[in-house]
């Protein structure tokens, strides 16, 4: 009868710690991550934009610099006059580090650093 209690006892301990998260259950995963850097870098590039609710993105992948995450792609939004510009590339670490290809002084050194390596 002792044998069975430990048994019942056993099965029960196993049952109640898979219901309890454990701390790596607490941490993003990486396609999370990517969502939260993808949206920082959206919100940054639009921050320099003619007309930001215009803006288009694609091609978006994470670049790096010295561990912290830099994004990478392309954008395309309207010019002053209501057209599309045509989609250009940018380097973005999120905040208000942003630069555009053609806009930005030494941008394709900066795309050459932090992108390059990690384009597709």
């Amino acid at each position: 009868m002792q044998v069975l209690g430990l048994i019942l006892l056993v099965v029960f301990i196993m049952t109640i710690k898979g219901c309890i998260a454990d701390d790596d259950d607490a941490k993003p995963s990486a396609g999370n991550r990517y969502f939260e850097v993808k949206s920082l870098v959206e919100q940054s590039v639009r921050g320099v934009l003619k007309d930001p609710d215009s803006a288009e993105f694609r091609g978006i992948f994470p670049g790096q610099s010295n561990g912290n995450a830099i994004g990478c792609g392309e954008g395309n939004s309207k010019n002053t006059f209501g057209g599309y510009t045509g989609f250009k590339r940018y380097v973005s670490g999120g905040g208000d580090v942003v630069g555009l290809e053609g806009e930005t002084p030494g941008f394709q050194e900066a795309w050459d650093a932090f992108c390059a390596p990690y384009d597709r």
